[in-house]
């Protein structure tokens, strides 16, 4: 035993056996150890008992017999022309074999054993020895099965082949981007919110008269409401972002259905109707009343035929979504009762029969807005958008959300993800958000994962991944705990890396990840060896502008705009809420951030020291149009001078987040259709343009 390893605990070193890290970069960047509580906690979330020494001592001998008690991996990830061997586990001396089903019934691949000698191993009563098996290269893409069998024993288990690597865009094809928060949109079609209509409408506008070669698109999974930037689930659409009259069957409704559709919108439109914060849940409900309606006209035979392939490519997942919203229905609120706690609950088969009628309406909704979203795919590209739409990957859902209800043996109990304390964010967050076992994951085939990159990839040319760094951890705290309580969790990158470059190989879509945060360059340049393109923001220490061939951000989504960045405005929000501890010195950092940020663009030449406002805002954006990107993302808020935060995520804060319409500099509603005279909106395109 090495000198490392004498120094350790037990208890240290049955969370290194778990992934589970000891020790964490602190508030200066320095390491500091993780408190025995937390990972006590964290192991009990991930079903290790760990409260006492036996238990500990128990555990840390489970852990090094785990593997030689599955005949087969939990599952194996295999890069297509790089093949991989497999450890086998059967009683000694019996004899084993070992085949993969392709995906599809394409066939039978029998595999060979390796002339690999391991020393058996005693594991309860039985001597255990393994087998070593080598999965062929060349094996096709997908999701198959190994199957092992031996002393009248079988046992499957996923076996997924992945790309080495996805082909990356040209340098030329990629060139500007706007970013829409859909739900900031107004126009005097929309319901008091914005809906898939008006994207349509932006993302034509942007195209034809700017050059926007890709329209890219916040998450139209529906929000938790009780953690801003959060989702309830990161795989179906929100019904409020559904265009209700352009439902093919609205126009065939009688004049007294359409009479009540109009009047659902007449009074979610007044909601609207100002610069004000809307109510998303009465939009959610006055939209789910008259889709209610629209949903009772019969379909043609085509469209019939066409729904009824949607349910059925949808599957099990599209059953249980609309079952737990049928229920949520039912219940009035995700709070159920015992009986319907989770998809495995007794009581589930009875309360689906019983309200059949609503978990076919939303099995239909979801089918509407995959017809909306694939029509704004198609007319976005047909205005001249290379690319179309862009969509952003949050893998991330609710506790009490349908992903989890769906996979709820997936779940780690007592735990939730949430984001580390840091310099952007001293206290860090708790988010509520499933805390998936890694594990049970790899069991499932990291199913919850592929499902959130599959639905963010279907009607999109390419796809953006928030946070790169959730594919290596995530931070995990404990039930109750503050996020500075939590620690890190390791994730099976090569897995979740493998999965999201075959899903985007298969939907043909690029990939691009925020990889800006990763203080790992071994991590960011495996990514960037995978095809996927990274992505710096300028704003972000060290204030350096952006790498080649990489995608430049100036403001995030859930970032305050960048006029209200450059003048502390979110700073003073955040004083004003009460939810920070020193906002003098929040004052003292935004400064240096901010005068690091303009002198770098001053020394670039792309604005003055006496620039204005505006022109510093424009200034910047031309900074990272010549730092050699390969694209620019535009964001719709700075277009247009919008200033006002659009999230706050501090728990229990009553910030309208999620909920505020797009404004100008001067407060007053920008809508749909004041964006083709925008004079700024052009002004901004103008200054990102590849010879600007």
């Amino acid at each position: 035993m090495d000198d490392d390893m004498d120094r350790t605990t037990p208890l240290e070193r049955l969370a290194a056996a778990h992934g589970v890290a000891t020790t964490v970069p602190g508030a200066d960047g320095e390491l500091v150890d993780v408190s025995e509580g937390t990972l006590i906690a964290v192991l009990g979330a991930l079903g290790v008992p760990a409260t006492t020494a036996d238990q500990i001592a128990f555990s840390l001998a489970e852990a090094e017999a785990e593997p030689w008690r599955s005949m087969l991996p939990p599952c194996t990830v295999v890069r297509s022309s790089v093949g991989a061997q497999v450890p086998v586990h059967v009683t000694d001396g019996d004899e084993v074999e070992v085949h993969v089903e392709l995906e599809g019934d394409e066939g039978v691949v029998e595999l060979e054993q390796s002339d690999v000698w391991v020393e058996p191993r005693q594991v309860g009563s039985r001597r255990v020895g393994r087998a070593t098996f080598t999965v062929p290269d060349g094996l096709p893409l997908g999701y198959h099965v190994a199957v092992a069998r031996s002393g009248g024993v079988e046992v499957e288990a996923p076996l997924i082949v992945v790309p080495d690597r996805l082909d990356v865009p040209p340098d030329d094809v990629i060139v500007r981007a706007l970013a829409v928060a859909v739900a900031s949109l107004r126009s005097q079609s929309s319901w008091g919110v914005g809906d898939l209509g008006d994207l349509v409408d932006v993302a034509w506008t942007a195209a034809r008269d700017d050059g926007a070669d890709v329209v890219l698109v916040d998450p139209l999974q529906q929000a938790n409401p009780q953690v801003p930037g959060s989702l309830l689930t990161n795989r179906w659409v929100d019904p409020v972002y559904l265009r209700v009259e352009d439902i093919r069957e609205t126009g065939y409704l009688s004049s007294a259905d359409r009479s009540l559709v109009e009047w659902s919108a007449e009074e979610a439109r007044d909601a609207g109707a100002d610069a004000g914060p809307v109510d998303l849940d009465a939009v959610r409900t006055a939209k789910r009343s008259a889709l209610d309606v629209v949903h009772q006209m019969p379909r043609s035979p085509a469209r019939q035929a066409r729904y009824e392939e949607f349910v059925e490519s949808g599957g099990q997942a599209l059953e249980n979504f609309a079952t737990w919203s049928a229920l949520v229905d039912h219940h009035g609120g995700p709070d159920l009762p015992q009986a319907v706690m989770s998809s495995r609950s007794p009581g589930v088969h009875a309360a689906r029969a019983r309200l059949a009628d609503r978990v076919e309406l939303h099995r239909w909704i979801q089918w509407v807005a995959d017809e909306q979203r694939a029509d704004t795919h198609r007319r976005a590209q047909e205005a001249g958008a290379l690319l179309g739409v862009g969509q952003t990957v949050v893998a991330g859902s609710a506790l009490d959300g349908p992903d989890a209800w769906a996979s709820s043996a997936l779940v780690a109990r007592g735990a939730a993800v949430g984001s580390a304390p840091g310099a952007e964010d001293a206290a860090g967050s708790v988010r509520h958000e499933i805390a998936w076992n890694p594990r049970e994951l790899a069991r499932a085939g990291f199913a919850p994962f592929r499902d959130a990159v599959r639905a963010a990839a279907r009607h999109a040319s390419m796809i953006v991944v928030d946070d790169a760094g959730a594919l290596f951890r995530s931070w995990w705290v404990p039930g109750g705990a503050r996020a500075s309580a939590g620690t890190y969790v390791a994730q099976d990158s090569e897995a979740l890396t493998g999965i999201l470059a075959l899903e985007a190989h298969r939907a043909g879509v690029y990939v691009v990840v925020d990889d800006s945060r990763l203080a790992d360059a071994t991590e960011q340049q495996g990514l960037a060896d995978r095809g996927f393109v990274g992505l710096d923001d300028l704003r972000r220490p060290p204030f350096q502008g952006v790498r080649p061939g990489v995608v430049a951000r100036v403001t995030s989504r859930l970032d305050a705009p960048l006029a209200a960045w450059l003048a502390g405005e979110d700073i003073d929000l955040q004083d004003s809420l009460g939810i920070l501890d020193d906002a003098d010195s929040a004052r003292r950092v935004r400064r240096s951030e901010r005068d690091q940020v303009l002198a770098r663009a001053l020394r670039a030449g792309t604005t003055t020291p006496d620039a204005a406002e505006r022109e510093q805002v424009e200034g910047l954006y031309a900074w990272a149009t010549r730092s050699g990107a390969a694209m620019v993302v535009i964001r719709l808020a700075d277009a247009v001078g919008d200033r006002r935060v659009p999230a706050v995520r501090a728990a229990g804060s009553d910030y309208p987040s999620g909920r505020l319409p797009l404004v100008d500099a001067n407060g007053a509603l920008v809508r749909v259709e004041d964006l083709p005279q925008s004079a700024r909106l052009r002004a901004l395109f103008d200054h990102v343009r590849p010879d600007a």
